[in-house]
């Protein structure tokens, strides 16, 4: 396979982490307005460690740090911007649901 096959596949793939990544945020968003409704705090440190210790199962062994790395990161940027969201002053600010 050429060098610029390999890498039209990983630019899809890139679109594709992108799209996903974006319904995630939308329903982070959601469940910020579910948080601040019930006063909760954004940090679930037992969801997170579970959600974590699950996806690393199903992770091939080579590729289970970068998961886990990956999914840390994901997660600290939910929680950033839910943090953002549950501003007083952050009203309408979250992003739309396409579904």
């Amino acid at each position: 396979m050429e060098l610029n096959d390999c890498r039209a596949r990983l630019d899809r793939i890139d679109g594709e982490i992108l799209a996903l990544f974006v319904e995630r945020m939308e329903y982070v968003a959601e469940i910020a307005a579910w948080k601040r409704e019930h006063g909760m705090p954004v940090l679930d440190r037992e969801r997170e460690r579970e959600k974590l210790d699950a996806l690393k199962a199903q992770t091939p062994e080579a590729l289970k740090e970068y998961s886990a790395a990956l999914f840390s990161e994901i997660m600290e940027l939910s929680r950033a911007y839910q943090d953002r969201l549950l501003q007083p002053d952050a009203q309408g600010t979250d992003v739309k649901l396409s579904r």
